[in-house]
């Protein structure tokens, strides 16, 4: 029993010795001649992240030796994996995949020391922690010391639309000049740089081009204002907003205002004539109905609305038609009375008749205008002088004609002069057929 407990004891004292490593060589490998303790981005004690799209960043790495040997004439630089986001901002090493060495005549052990490149990221580049490497070069030791080293890319920026809207916030087809408001937010870690917001529409026209932000904080809020022209259309449109890299479809309504067709009957025009009668027949061909409709009549100056002399204030509504609503389908005729001045020239006058109206429970006014001319046609005489040209022949065949008419009128005037002087002369009375008896006379008399 007591040989037992002897055993025992032993086995369980080279247990405790195997674990401690007292009965066994150490096979613990060699630490590391040299250390990266350190690595920060712009400067020692900055707070900043670097982001994608970054440019000419400095990045910093500080790193120990940790041998008791001292390197001399070592070249230390840090050089980039293929499949990470960083490149060179600038290239005078002797080859094209570091950017510099950074040479000392020595490092000794337990000394730290910082080295530092300026880097581009990639705008592409996803938030992560990314590896380098610390190549180091020195006398006396062979090959080169390549220690990975741990970069971190943390400030991604992320965009978001916090708001958008319109002024107005109704929007009607064929409507200008309509403020669209986006409201932006950068909400990630770190700032946005070269960013482009735009935006285009296949039912909208876009009059403000694209907004190009060099930096955007992180945390910021900010508002891009575009103008549009909504295309004669109706119903859900989309609007494309491009904020950075992403694209968000914001819907928005067209709303019908309605929609009138118009005919008209106008009269043959000449200069000096009065009250004539211009006739326009106007139906409602949309869905709506067109409440406080009024209609103009816009002419040209020497083309007036007839204003009856008993009436001269009529002349202030004169050009003006007013019906309380128009039914979709429902037709009206709107005539005017008009004068055209004698100076009015024989040419086509630009006229237009304009309607105006609301919809119900809107503040907005709507129209329509047709296009139409009011032509002027000459008179008889004025067709006469306006073909017949003043030439020297001409002339003198005018004079000729003139010579002529007044030649007949002086001979068709003695003509008369002659037939009433012959009237005036007094008719002989015609001897009498009836026999009379001559008397004899004596012969003496007869002889002679």
């Amino acid at each position: 029993m007591h040989k037992n407990r002897i055993f025992v004891s032993a086995l369980v004292l080279l247990a405790i010795a195997g674990s401690l490593g007292l009965l066994a060589p150490s096979h613990a490998t060699a630490p590391s001649p040299l250390v990266v303790t350190n690595t920060y981005w712009y400067s020692e004690n900055s707070t900043l992240l670097v982001s994608p799209g970054s440019n000419y960043t400095p990045l910093f790495v500080q790193f120990t030796s940790l041998e008791n040997f001292t390197y001399l004439n070592a070249s230390i630089n840090l050089s980039y994996y293929s499949n990470s986001p960083f490149s060179y901002s600038y290239i005078t090493g002797p080859n094209t995949y570091q950017r510099d060495y950074y040479n000392f005549s020595h490092v000794m052990a337990g000394e730290s020391l910082t080295v530092y490149q300026f880097v581009n990221v990639a705008a592409d580049a996803a938030q992560g922690v990314y590896e380098v490497e610390l190549s180091v070069n020195a006398s006396g030791v062979p090959g080169s010391i390549n220690m990975p080293v741990s970069v971190s890319v943390l400030g991604t920026p992320q965009l978001t639309l916090v708001n958008y809207f319109t002024n107005p916030p109704v929007i009607y087809q064929g409507e200008k000049f309509i403020q669209f408001t986006a409201v932006v937010s950068n909400t990630g870690a770190g700032p946005g740089k070269n960013l482009q917001f735009s935006l285009s529409s296949s039912d909208f026209t876009v009059l403000t081009g694209a907004y190009r932000v060099a930096y955007l904080p992180s945390g910021s809020v900010a508002n891009y204002t575009f103008l549009l022209d909504a295309h004669n259309v109706t119903g859900q449109s989309l609007l494309d907003f491009q904020m950075g890299p992403q694209a968000v479809s914001i819907p928005i309504y067209i709303h019908n205002y309605g929609s009138i067709k118009v005919s008209s009957s106008i009269p043959t025009l000449t200069s000096g004539a009065t009250k004539l009668l211009e006739t326009f027949n106007i139906t409602n061909t949309g869905n709506k109905t067109l409440l406080d409709l009024n209609v103009h009549l816009l002419s040209p100056s020497v083309i007036s609305i007839h204003i009856s002399s008993s009436n001269p204030l009529g002349a202030l509504t004169a050009d003006n038609f007013t019906l309380a609503e128009l039914k979709p389908g429902q037709k009206i005729t709107v005539t005017y009375l008009v004068d055209v001045s004698s100076s009015a020239q024989t040419i086509s006058y630009p006229a237009q008749l304009v309607a105006q109206w609301h919809l119900n429970n809107t503040r907005e006014q709507f129209y329509s205008t047709y296009n139409f001319n009011e032509t002027v046609s000459p008179t008889v005489i004025q067709q006469f002088t306006s073909s017949f040209t003043f030439t020297p022949l001409n002339i003198g065949v005018l004079l000729l004609i003139l010579v002529l008419i007044i030649a007949l009128i002086a001979v068709s005037a003695r003509s008369r002069k002659i037939r009433k002087k012959l009237k005036a002369i007094p008719k002989e009375v015609p001897p009498s057929l009836i026999h009379k008896e001559i008397p004899e006379k004596a012969g003496d008399e007869r002889k002679n």
